[in-house]
């Protein structure tokens, strides 16, 4: 199953920790993250083996197969913008947290 969290901050980092932590259950691998803030990315990437993108555009181009779950860790304010590449191509579970 693969996992898209559309945002890299504190509480996607917090769901992708308990996920790279249960490696039995999940691989790390399967777990990508649309992040356009660099110095969030960098901390990303530092920590957890997860593919990063900087954008959705840069994520539709190198991804063959869609997201089967994708995690809306945004704020509110930024939904609509951050969304807005989505339109028509979810075809997994979406979860807000």
């Amino acid at each position: 199953m693969n996992i898209l969290f559309i945002g890299g901050g504190n509480m996607a980092r917090a769901i992708i920790s308990g996920l790279c932590a249960s490696s039995e259950v999940y691989k790390a691998n399967k777990i990508s993250v649309i992040e356009p803030l660099s110095i969030t990315a960098d901390a990303l990437k530092m920590r957890y083996p997860v593919t990063i993108f900087d954008s959705a555009t840069a994520y539709f181009a190198a991804t063959a197969e869609p997201a089967d779950v994708i995690v809306l860790a945004v704020k509110p304010q930024v939904m609509q913008i951050a969304l807005a590449p989505f339109k028509g191509r979810v075809r997994g579970v979406v979860l807000s947290i």
